[in-house]
């Protein structure tokens, strides 16, 4: 019987046994739209061998396959281990566009500006993006921010260097970035969730020069830092969270890695570039928060559903949740289908995670992002 959207999950090596999986789903979604393929493992690794076999069995089909560091569907997580999952829905029309360079974020910017040519002559409802995840930063997604007629992003980073992109006409191309840019369907339900708790109080960087942070509150940042972590127990991993400040709107934290310090001068290397007068406050990756945090999501995006008929959903999982977050595997795909039930759904663990609109560009750190995908009215 046709479905309106599918998935497959399988643990193997083997780019054949994924083709064959992913022909099993075919013939059970009918006139698919297109196919996101997830993998890790050592089939990261391999795509030139997944575009040998995929291209047999997803003909005049956009195909884009994403590495991470592991995989899950609406049946669980597969974490650090070669497998594949894999979705394909039918309704409404996909259009996909890749790009190759060897820098992050002249990627992103060659990605924009192919995405606003797209857009001049066809609208789309939806755009979702993947990049590589080296070199990525906040700075790197502002082209595809400021594209006129943007439509919402959702997206993140593979946590490989390369991703596939496979055409309708069959053209495989190893890329840098790409985006499957969606048309006559509604844009997706979107919400993101964070794993971490803020420890200390917001504190306002009043020296900086580039990703170091030398000041916060006219302070050395280092000491801020080191008092901070004799207040918690054990030696938990010190992150820092960009917080609206005192007379500012309440906004979502962002997470940023620290990713150094200049004993001499004091200062903390982030993950990038933060400018004087940002506020930030430090944070710990914290089970009970996440599970609180993706509880609070769920329940944001099943309102914003407001009753309408879901077929499928994507759903990055940040690096550093999982198994290593919780103690246990599946929690956060259990969580899911508590809400949802048996809803499709494929994902991948990736680097950083982002949802975008026209107004703001969010790239996350360790959080969980989920689109869910309507069946027009």
């Amino acid at each position: 019987m046709a479905v309106h959207a599918g998935t497959i999950q399988v643990a193997t090596r083997s780019p054949r046994r994924v083709a064959r999986a992913v022909d099993q789903l075919l013939s059970r979604v009918e006139r698919p739209a297109a196919l996101i393929v997830f993998v890790s493992g050592p089939l990261s690794q391999q795509l030139e061998g997944l575009a040998e076999t995929l291209r047999g069995v997803a003909k005049g089909l956009p195909t884009l396959v994403v590495p991470g560091d592991g995989v899950l569907t609406e049946r669980g997580e597969v974490e650090h281990e070669s497998a594949a999952a894999a979705v394909a829905w039918r309704g409404g029309r996909a259009r996909l566009l890749a790009v190759t360079a060897t820098d992050t974020a002249e990627a992103c910017r060659l990605l924009a500006y192919r995405t606003g040519q797209t857009l001049e002559s066809s609208p789309c409802t939806a755009a979702l993006v993947f990049t590589r995840g080296p070199g990525l930063t906040q700075q790197a997604l502002e082209p595809l921010r400021c594209l006129g007629r943007a439509p919402p992003v959702f997206g993140g980073a593979s946590t490989a260097v390369e991703l596939l992109a496979i055409d309708a006409e069959g053209e495989a191309k190893v890329s840098s970035a790409a985006a499957l840019l969606l048309q006559g369907t509604p844009a997706p339900i979107v919400g993101s969730s964070l794993a971490c708790r803020l420890v200390s109080e917001p504190l306002r960087i009043t020296r900086a020069s580039g990703s170091t942070v030398f000041e916060l509150d006219d302070e050395p940042a280092l000491d801020a830092l080191s008092q901070t972590g004799s207040r918690l127990v054990g030696e938990p991993l010190l992150l820092v969270a960009l917080v609206a400040g005192p007379d500012e709107p309440p906004r979502p934290p962002v997470v940023r890695a620290v990713h150094g310090v200049d004993p001499v001068r004091g200062g903390l290397i982030l993950s990038e570039r933060v400018p004087e007068g940002t506020w930030l406050a430090f944070a710990v990756r914290e089970a009970g928060a996440a599970r609180a945090d993706l509880q609070r999501m769920l329940r944001d995006v099943a309102t914003e559903a407001c009753g309408a008929a879901v077929r499928f959903g994507l759903y990055l999982n940040g690096r550093g949740r999982g198994t290593g977050l919780y103690g246990a595997s599946d929690v956060d795909c259990r969580m899911i289908r508590a809400r949802f039930g048996d809803l499709p759904l494929a994902g991948v663990t990736s680097a950083f995670e982002f949802v975008a609109d026209h107004r703001q560009t969010t790239l996350q750190l360790c959080s969980g992002a989920l689109a869910l995908f309507t069946i027009p009215s």
